[in-house]
């Protein structure tokens, strides 16, 4: 087994392929252990920084971060999402002003 920590670069030319970038992101992640295992919660923290729309690339995309909740749950694995913005902007704020957030809110 690889003890080494493996990092992995993709090239995603827009936010509409995240979905394909993503998971060839996995495959070479877990070309020797799986990343999660069934029944496991997994953390995602999307950096919050402020309530600013997607298109700014203040925050992660929702793409990403929704392409990356969809392999998860693909294993079988739970997606959790949080975060503490720094700033003043409370995050419930924030997850209620972001439209393309609302996913997050579908159980699938």
């Amino acid at each position: 087994m690889n003890t080494r920590p493996r990092v992995v670069f993709i090239k995603c030319d827009s936010y509409d392929t995240t979905d394909h970038a993503v998971s060839r992101l996995f495959e070479l992640i877990e070309s020797d252990q799986p990343f999660c295992r069934k029944g496991q919660k997994i953390l995602l923290k999307p950096n919050l920084l402020t309530d600013r729309h997607p298109d700014n690339a203040a925050t992660t995309h929702p793409a990403l971060l929704k392409s990356i909740a969809r392999e998860i749950k693909k294993r079988e694995a739970t997606p959790l999402i949080g975060d503490s913005p720094a700033s003043a902007t409370k995050s419930s704020q924030y997850w209620k002003k972001q439209e393309s957030y609302r996913f997050l809110q579908k159980k699938a």
